[in-house]
């Protein structure tokens, strides 16, 4: 009884209490501070203050809301680094051109027409690039999906409440815009897109079938719904494409034979499509209710072009063009019929225009190394993680053809990219291991009703 009594009492047993308490308290800690970082990488909450000053309503601005955000997240995210820098080394080593692109990123300011601009934002580029670090180490892929999936219900959830209490800034009162929601965010094609990652995610977790799935599918239901009521075309096409693909995964576990089908189905109409936009680009425009210009773009990158010759090697700058008061987006307002340009709506003419054709080819170079990666990851270990990767990096490169989506700070979707092109690479995928009857292919073509486990075969994961 006495012995019992004092290693109770022990020094060795309390420490082992308060460690294993701490321990506990960090595991909550750790996401909490990556939910929060994510909202500003999202860029929601942020300029709700500015709003009604801003020289034009969605207007992208700097304010001092969003500059105390970055800098805090930075120090909060350079902190985690420092505790997890061994791992991170070696992911920077496996990715490489993400590196170099960081890099182009921040020599640029030696030529950048705005040095002071690029140095803001290339510090942004970091914060953007450390989270996705972060969570491709210390995250397997179902944690990383939660963690998006809980600050995507933040500023959803945030944007139906602000629309009820303040809809006259929740909603955009503008000219052709008016009756478009965008919620918590500086326009309407901001929560489209932020809303299509989050129906990415949501789906990731329902086919996992992890969690609860009635609060997955309330989730999913709201996420649709703000894509719907935002107008964001970019957005509804990058959410239908995310459903699709993700039902023929659903078929393809199930039965092999009907997800080829649907597959080949799916890949044909796209055929079809691309055949109607290189033969008569009026009519699928149409029936989307668009015109072929695409809304005044194809002026506009006319207008890039010729200032992309100017400077076609390394570009003017990272993020340092189109200022308010900039000579370059007066002239190309003039030029497009003032109608509020405020940047290509080309992420790949946007890249050139900054970082030149260099960078291009860095951007292009990161996006063809996680497809060649998701594909390997697809035949391998984590099949899951391997197609709603490849699905992820095509719908996102085809959505920078008409909006800035790839290659910047404080955009969510190049956020996720980068992310899984580090999550399907060597080092990190080992730890994807799938398992459970969504995962694996059984070697026998019938069940035993009786039985609770199937046998499997299992597939080595890639290591390079």
């Amino acid at each position: 009884m006495t012995s019992a009594s004092s290693s109770k009492t022990s020094p060795v047993g309390k420490f082992a209490h308060f460690d294993a308490v701490s321990n506990r308290l960090w595991s909550l800690l750790l996401p909490t501070i990556i939910v929060l970082v994510l909202l500003v990488q999202q860029y929601a909450f942020l300029q709700i203050p500015a709003i009604d000053v801003a020289p034009e309503p969605g207007r992208k601005e700097e304010n001092f809301g969003n500059t105390v955000a970055v800098g805090l997240s930075l120090m909060a995210m350079g902190s985690l680094w420092l505790w997890n820098v061994r791992p991170l080394v070696r992911l920077a080593s496996r990715n490489v051109a993400c590196l170099s692109y960081m890099a182009l990123v921040l020599v640029s300011v030696a030529w950048s027409v705005h040095p002071d601009l690029t140095i803001r934002r290339g510090a942004g580029y970091i914060l953007s690039m450390l989270v996705a670090a972060l969570l491709a180490v210390r995250f397997d892929a179902i944690e990383r999906m939660r963690i998006l999936s809980a600050s995507f219900a933040i500023s959803a959830i945030g944007s139906v409440i602000f629309v009820a209490i303040r809809p006259e800034w929740a909603i955009m009162n503008i000219d052709s815009l008016e009756g478009n929601w965008r919620g918590v965010f500086p326009h309407k094609t901001s929560l489209g897109l932020v809303m299509a990652v989050a129906v990415f995610t949501e789906l990731y977790l329902l086919i996992a079938g992890r969690g609860r799935p009635r609060w997955r599918f309330a989730l999913l239901g709201l996420y649709l719904a703000l894509v719907a009521l935002s107008h964001s075309a970019t957005g509804l096409l990058m959410s239908v494409g995310f459903a699709v693909s993700a039902g023929i995964h659903w078929l393809w576990i199930r039965h092999r034979v009907l997800g080829q089908g649907a597959l080949l189905v799916v890949g044909l109409n796209a055929l079809v499509l691309i055949c109607f936009l290189w033969i008569d680009p009026e009519l699928p425009f149409g029936l989307i209710g668009k015109d072929a210009g695409l809304t005044g773009r194809t002026e506009l990158w006319d207008v890039v072009l010729d200032s992309i010759d100017e400077r076609p090697l390394f570009g003017h700058g990272f993020q340092a063009m189109w200022g308010v008061d900039d000579a370059h987006t007066i002239r190309a307002n003039r030029l497009t019929g003032d109608w509020g340009v405020k940047g290509s709506h080309n992420a790949y003419l946007e890249v050139c225009l900054e970082l030149g054709l260099v960078g291009l080819f860095v951007l292009v170079s990161i996006i063809a190394a996680g497809l060649r990666r998701g594909l390997r990851c697809c035949s391998g270990q984590a099949p899951r993680l391997g197609w709603f990767s490849v699905t992820f990096f095509l719908v996102a490169a085809a959505s920078g053809l008409t909006e800035l989506t790839l290659g910047l700070n404080q955009d969510i979707i190049w956020l996720v990219l980068t992310m899984l092109v580090m999550s399907c690479g060597p080092g990190v995928v080992g730890r994807e291991a799938e398992a459970g009857p969504l995962l694996t292919r059984s070697i026998h073509k019938k069940r035993d009703p009786n039985a609770r486990h199937r046998t499997t075969r299992t597939i080595q994961a890639p290591t390079g």
